[in-house]
């Protein structure tokens, strides 16, 4: 290969700019550039000593939660898995999951651990219309790439859900039905009428698992979603491959599932932090300006399932309270004490933020948590955060040992092992549909996956980050993505798995 920074291409050019943007990126390839990818990422599967709460309300929260859904047997290992190994995945977007980067980060995950299952807690705060697009499937035809890379529109959208419920957030979007899935099977016939193979494999997950009995009598979206990943996911390997199971969960269910357990209780973290008001004011101005901290401590939701910004407002002698922010639904109050609280997150006018979430999770129960290039350097900054705050409350004080042994650098996204050759020979990336159109995953392939290097996958990979981090940064070369396939193609030829036309 090439040097990377030799400036010489398209391809040494982005990287160079994403690894200035994004210093997680850039330590990563400085430290790792030549590993393979698997064991740089059991490299991350560092675990706290201890906790300063226990783990096991978590493995408790997932029986609960897991049981239901995936049956008693899966949520029984699960629970067992995040005792022995507090290891999860929290790169992903809740939802059914067709974003290649997202799908095949997930992939590097499940093929390094020697867990039975495989963890993913999903942030469910965002729109449908996100970028990784929860609302439907994306498919990566390599037959349309040059046409629709073109055009901006590569991958392909195949909707699912209304239009009008584009901005509904994940966590509040209704279930799918039968009406929304004949809907798509049409899109994709029209999406994929040069490619039967692709579509006949986009209609049989729609056939075959979207209307499946018991996703069709889900409450919601957010519970749909944790059975069809797992189906999709059992679809993406051949049968000499044994794969973990795949427990892909709503991360802002289980975080308010355990505040059930930690609003009760004083001497939890998120009790500690919450309701002394001196506290708070030290923490809100400690999270100031930290990615992921674009609302305090909660969302509001709305009566159209839109999420609202909600701020610390603490009036002399009274209780704090959330109030919504920028205008946004004014008369939205949320007294900051547990009765409150409960019963507004039980309603589900409530939802906990980002920082929320890895506070209960990540810093009060230790749980390692595998983020991507966003949330590997946001979340060392909230952790300091908490403790800052803390200190200054406090003083020095050893009960909050644990929180700072938490290990909350651990990047894992960026980086993808599976393509498809286009028909312009040039390398793109392959979702699910098209690794389930080839036949899947065998033994053979997921040798070469866990033998492929950081920097290898980085570069396969540089087409959804580039689309990603550089958005808003002004225009791109006419083509750059076409000529950004062929240069992937040039610089690794035969290492990737790939699918061919």
């Amino acid at each position: 290969m090439e040097p990377l920074l030799s400036e010489s291409s398209l391809t040494d050019s982005l990287l160079t700019q994403i690894r200035t943007r994004l210093p997680v990126v850039d330590g990563a390839l400085q430290a790792h550039a030549r590993s393979p990818v698997c064991d740089y990422t059991r490299s991350g599967f560092r675990i706290s000593p201890g906790s300063f709460q226990p783990r096991q309300d978590l493995a408790d929260v997932l029986q609960r939660y897991v049981s239901p859904l995936l049956g008693d047997a899966v949520a029984t290992a699960v629970s067992a898995d995040i005792l022995s190994h507090p290891v999860a995945l929290t790169a992903n977007h809740h939802g059914v999951d067709y974003f290649a980067q997202s799908v095949q980060g997930t992939l590097l995950f499940g093929l390094s651990t020697g867990a039975t299952t495989l963890p993913v807690f999903a942030c469910a705060n965002i729109p449908l219309n996100n970028l990784t697009y929860p609302r439907g499937m994306l498919l990566y035809p390599e037959a349309k790439f040059a046409e629709s890379a073109a055009n901006g529109v590569f991958p392909l959208k195949i909707p699912l859900f209304p239009d009008r419920l584009k901005r509904t957030i994940v966590a509040r979007a209704p279930a799918l039905d039968t009406t929304m899935l004949q809907n798509a099977r049409k899109r994709v016939r029209a999406a994929c009428n040069d490619d039967a193979r692709l579509a006949e494999a986009a209609i049989s997950l729609l056939r075959e698992e979207y209307e499946a009995e018991a996703v069709m009598a889900a409450a919601d979206y957010s519970d749909q979603a944790v059975m069809l990943n797992q189906r999709v996911w059992s679809r993406l390997f051949a049968a000499n491959v044994s794969a973990p199971t795949l427990v892909y969960l709503e991360m802002e269910k289980i975080a308010t599932m355990l505040l059930e357990y930690d609003l009760a209780n004083p001497d939890s973290l998120a009790s500690i932090l919450f309701f002394e008001q001196p506290l708070l004011q030290a923490l809100d101005a400690e999270l100031k300006g930290v990615n992921g901290s674009g609302t305090f401590l909660f969302w509001g939701v709305d009566d159209a399932g839109r999420r609202v910004s909600l701020g610390l407002t603490a009036e002399d002698g009274g209780a704090a309270t959330l109030r919504a922010v920028d205008g946004q639904q004014s008369d939205y109050a949320v007294p900051l004490t547990a009765g409150p609280l409960l019963q507004e997150l039980r309603s589900g006018r409530l939802l906990p933020s980002l920082f929320t979430n890895f506070l209960v999770i990540a810093l009060a129960r230790g749980v390692t948590c595998a983020g991507g290039y966003y949330q590997a350097s946001y979340l060392p900054r909230m952790q300091r955060g908490v403790l800052n705050a803390l200190q200054r409350h406090f003083g020095e004080d050893g009960r909050f040992q644990a929180i700072a042994q938490a290990y909350t650098g651990f990047y894992l996204s960026g980086m993808q092992t599976v393509v498809t050759r286009t028909r312009d020979d040039g390398y793109v990336p392959a979702g699910p549909v098209e690794i389930i159109a080839a036949g899947g995953l065998d033994a053979s392939a997921v040798t070469r996956i866990r033998a492929m290097t950081v920097e290898q996958a980085h570069i396969a990979s540089l087409l959804e980050t580039t689309a990603d981090v550089m958005t808003g940064q002004g225009a791109m070369p006419e083509g750059w993505a076409a000529t950004l396939a062929g240069e992937c193609r040039h610089r690794l030829a035969g290492v990737p798995v790939t699918i061919e036309v």
